[in-house]
């Protein structure tokens, strides 16, 4: 064989080895020097940063509708509470109204609350029965013979009048000032009943002795005091056969 010859075998054969070997190990490049795998990452980042601000406002709008059905929840029970103080009170104003038309036909029918004792004495006509005092329950009523307002307490006839004196010791012609001419009271310190003397006129009177309820036992205390428009009492008797016994009964008749 001829040298050239020869030489051109070795060296086809050496480049055909060296090919064999880059096709069977092809080169790889790591994924970290790979411009493709490089780009890949920055794509999602992008894309996680484009997602962020809608994924906090779906956060936000979950946050404001969990707010919203907390809020909204209570409402139909709230509604239901005022519909049913609505109704209470509309209850109420029909049993007002009805008790008012009941106090108007009352007034022209003749009839009246009546108030007696437990003996079924007749007082008089009740004109009111919410008041209280130390006794107990005060009751006020018209007393159609004597014409005159008289107030009871559960005890006795009030209210017990601190009357004003010409002379020194509580004694004589009890005063008082203006203002008493409808009513019948007890006066105080056993003066006993008493009503105005409506036939004179009020006056001035030099005052020199008055019933005190400010001293540690109320009595008489003395004074020297001119006093205007007084009025005097004239003492009555009880005004009932009978002392008033207690409980007392209203009548409507």
């Amino acid at each position: 064989m001829k040298p050239p010859f020869k030489n051109t075998i070795i060296s086809v054969s050496l480049l055909l080895i060296v090919l064999f070997l880059f096709t069977k190990s092809p080169a790889r490049a790591a994924a970290g020097n790979n411009p493709i795998f490089a780009t890949i990452d920055v794509v999602q980042q992008m894309i996680a940063t484009a997602f962020s601000p809608i994924q906090s406002s779906v956060q936000g709008l979950s946050n404001r509708v969990g707010n919203l059905e907390a809020t909204v929840t209570p409402i139909p029970g709230q509604i239901t509470n005022l519909q049913t103080t609505q109704n209470n009170q509309t209850s109420q104003i029909t049993g007002l109204t009805n008790r008012v038309s009941a106090l108007e036909n009352t007034s022209t029918s003749g009839k009246q609350f009546v108030l007696y004792d437990a003996n079924n004495q007749r007082l008089g006509i009740l004109l009111d029965g919410a008041g209280l005092s130390a006794g107990g329950k005060v009751y006020t009523f018209y007393n159609e013979k004597l014409e005159k307002i008289i107030s009871f307490n559960g005890i006795d006839i009030i209210p017990a009048i601190a009357a004003n004196y010409t002379t020194n010791d509580c004694s004589g012609t009890a005063y008082v000032g203006e203002g008493y001419n409808n009513y019948l009271f007890s006066v105080a310190g056993g003066g006993g009943y008493a009503v105005v003397d409506t036939n004179t006129s009020p006056t001035s009177k030099l005052i020199r002795s008055y019933f005190d309820y400010g001293l540690a036992t109320p009595g008489c205390s003395q004074i020297n005091q001119i006093m205007n428009n007084l009025v005097p009492l004239i003492q009555v008797s009880y005004p009932y056969q009978n002392t008033i016994a207690t409980p007392l009964d209203i009548k409507y008749q």
